[in-house]
């Protein structure tokens, strides 16, 4: 690939026009170099910087559990001992389950419950959530503290103040 600016430009603006016949070539070196100062502008390693992320507020409330979650909580021993005993069936050296797999097994399971099964489940995040909301609401926000404001001026002061001479220009 050429170094030179001019040639990348030049380069640029073949392709445009032999892509646009309709396109002036002087129009072709316009886009060319428009194009060309978006694309170093945007990739100069001084303007590359790395996100960091915002800090946490510790006083945040966690998020509360889904249906689902509490569904995966009730059956998770089940569905790992039954995993197990499959992988000990192959290898009987086999002695852990990956969680993933039993979280793909319940996915599947609990995609195939009826909305009735799902409903006992689906009170427990409710009440979870109604909890969660009744526990932030009962929180109190603390008030900043103000800066140091400078104390007010007396009254008296303002009224005992000479005026103040004319401005003669």
């Amino acid at each position: 690939m050429p170094k030179n600016t001019d040639t990348i430009i030049f380069s640029m603006a073949s392709r445009i026009t032999a892509q646009f016949p309709n396109i002036s070539v002087s129009d072709a070196m316009t886009l060319a170099t428009i194009a060309l100062d978006e694309f170093t502008s945007h990739n100069t390693p001084s303007q590359r910087t790395s996100k960091t992320p915002k800090p946490k507020d510790p006083t945040k409330p966690k998020r509360t559990k889904n249906a689902f979650m509490f569904y995966l909580d009730s059956v998770r021993g089940d569905l790992k001992a039954q995993l197990l005993a499959e992988a000990q069936a192959e290898d009987p050296a086999t002695n852990t389950v990956r969680v993933s797999k039993v979280t793909v097994l319940a996915g599947a399971k609990w995609r195939e419950l009826d909305d009735t099964a799902k409903a006992p489940f689906q009170k427990m995040a409710d009440d979870a959530k109604a909890a969660a909301i009744a526990a932030v609401s009962s929180l109190t926000i603390a008030a900043p503290t103000p800066a140091a404001a400078p104390a007010p001026a007396s009254t008296t002061s303002i009224a005992a103040a000479p005026p103040a001479a004319p401005i003669v220009a």
